[in-house]
């Protein structure tokens, strides 16, 4: 009864740490757009400096027939209007990627196929060494600088698609063993499982660093507002104390002297009377008029 009670409660906990971390997995996936634009013109740049450096180095491969001295690889032959089809195929992707024309992640995703063209192309030039399919973790890692996952995806498909498609249509050219030959779709999804285990890798520092970033900005964001704060205070203080200067100063006001009682009281004299045995006597006395 105690295991049938919790156990709605520990799946309820299980279902909400899931759904924690999907949501955390799409809201720290970056998309490119946290990048400024002069920062992603200049990493543009440089894989389109990276893609057209391939251009001559295919074309050399390419045109190569024989054992290669230092590896002791065997190069096939391949016709001349193949070489320059294909190899124009990446030039054509580099040139769109350049275009001003088009969006930002637009250029991103030409200038990510027109890499993993390169290695697809590689691959086929090299008759299928395994080797060369190493190239395809490069191009991974080297559109990474455009922190999106809109490349990882391309990448992805482009060659679990590629490998299974050309490896039915010519898999020699794809692969240099029996049981890719044998099993060209297998071994696809083979190489696509580690170019996906590769980009989670990639994505899941992506995710850390986007954690960084946006703690740093919470805390920039707070040091910003106790600095406002801080000012302010001051400018508030600033103001008071020139108020104080400007205001004028009030004088005290003088005591008044004290003034004198003045005695309005006048001395009198009139007669008074004094009785004597005989007669009154008329002898002035001076009075107070104040009583």
């Amino acid at each position: 009864m105690s295991g049938a009670t919790s156990s709605p409660g520990v799946d309820q906990s299980w279902g909400q740490r899931w759904e924690r971390a999907f949501r955390d997995v799409v809201r720290y996936t970056p998309s490119g757009d946290t990048i400024p634009d002069e920062t992603w013109r200049s990493r543009h740049r440089n894989v389109l400096v990276f893609l057209a450096a391939h251009v001559p180095f295919l074309v050399l491969l390419g045109t190569y027939e024989g054992t290669e001295p230092i590896t002791g690889a065997a190069i096939p032959e391949l016709p001349l209007t193949t070489v320059l089809l294909e190899v124009g195929v990446v030039v054509a992707f580099g040139v769109l990627a350049a275009l001003p024309w088009f969006g930002r992640r637009t250029r991103t995703a030409l200038a990510t196929m027109g890499l993993a063209t390169t290695s697809a192309f590689l691959v086929h030039f090299s008759g299928g060494y395994i080797e060369a399919h190493f190239h395809f973790f490069v191009v991974m890692a080297v559109v990474a600088v455009y922190e999106d996952w809109v490349p990882f995806a391309l990448g992805i498909a482009y060659v679990g698609i590629q490998h299974g498609y050309f490896g039915t249509i010519d898999p020699s050219r794809v692969y240099n063993h029996a049981a890719g030959i044998n099993n060209p779709w297998a071994w696809s999804f083979i190489h696509a499982a580690f170019v996906l285990l590769l980009a989670g890798a990639l994505l899941s520092h992506w995710q850390s660093t986007e954690r960084s970033r946006e703690e740093a900005r919470a805390q920039l964001a707070e040091a910003r507002a106790k600095t406002e704060e801080v000012e302010d205070l001051e400018e508030k203080q600033a103001e008071l104390e020139r108020a104080r200067e400007h205001k004028p100063r009030r004088r005290k006001p003088r005591p008044k002297p004290a003034r004198r009682k003045s005695s309005s009281c006048t001395r009198t004299s009139k007669p008074t009377r004094t009785r004597t045995a005989r007669r009154w006597s008329g002898r002035p006395t001076a009075t107070s008029a104040c009583g």
